[in-house]
């Protein structure tokens, strides 16, 4: 009678146990269902946000890609595939500001300018092409809020007395190397001016970090030159809010229709 009352419990247990996986795998199937429902149904807010931080990705990668091409030292940023960094022994001298204190440095940074230009011109307003037009193809209407010019430094302390340029320090140092080379690229192509964003905003700006951001360890000459660079940071637009958005999208069609 024990062996009855065992075997039954046994098959008990093992029915309660398919059950239990029957169960989670009908829940697994609902909750991949759900998702392939609702994927058409995405907030168009978060796609447009997607197809910016996409396009913005591939404009770091074209730049760095034209940069190369004329043997300057670029590469998009590992850590942001927004960010394209010019490697700083191409282009500063250490201790250095100025955009010609290496040999034909300043050639590279005006190359930089017409890169820029061309890249950008389908992404802001004031541009000469048109950026829903086939050119460009910019039908979702995605706009760049800024490209930043960062100036950084390697780890080595500025001198007591300061430098040439008059840096006091690494942020200065940074801060001055960033402008000049802000400067630069609007001597090469002064129509930047002209390029803003939805707010109606110029897009090119600087900012400075000095040496608070390396991109590798300063413990080597090597990687000094990489911590001495100019970066171009990529930000795209992005509305307040999904009717913002609307908003936005609808009042570029009156604009397209009137032209």
């Amino acid at each position: 009678m024990a062996k009855k009352e065992s075997g039954a419990n046994y098959f008990a247990s093992m029915t309660d146990m398919m059950v239990g996986i029957l169960f989670i795998f009908i829940i697994m199937i609902a909750y991949f269902a759900f998702q392939v429902v609702n994927k058409d149904k995405q907030s168009p807010l978060l796609v447009y946000i997607d197809r910016g931080e996409k396009l913005r990705q591939g404009l770091a990668e074209k730049v760095a890609d034209d940069l190369r091409k004329k043997n300057i030292d670029a590469e998009v940023s590992a850590k942001n595939p927004g960010v394209v960094t010019l490697r700083g022994s191409g282009i500063f001298a250490t201790g250095e500001s100025r955009v010609d204190s290496k040999e034909n440095s300043k050639e590279k940074i005006e190359y930089l300018s017409d890169v820029l230009y061309s890249q950008m011109g389908c992404y802001v307003y004031g541009s000469t092409v048109d950026p829903k037009g086939n050119k460009c193809n910019n039908k979702d209407l995605i706009f760049l809020e800024s490209v930043f010019v960062e100036g950084h430094t390697d780890n080595q302390a500025v001198p007591p007395g300061g430098l040439a340029d008059g840096s006091k320090n690494n942020l200065e140092l940074s801060a001055k190397r960033a402008t000049n080379t802000y400067k630069a690229l609007l001597e090469k192509n002064p129509n930047f001016v002209k390029y803003k964003n939805p707010e109606n905003e110029e897009v090119i700006s600087v900012a400075a970090y000095g040496e608070q951001r390396p991109v590798t360890s300063n413990l080597t000459p090597f990687g000094q030159d990489a911590n001495r660079r100019i970066d171009i940071r990529f930000v795209m637009w992005v509305p307040k809010n999904g009717k913002a958005l609307a908003d936005f999208k609808d009042a570029q069609k009156k604009i397209g229709a009137a032209q």
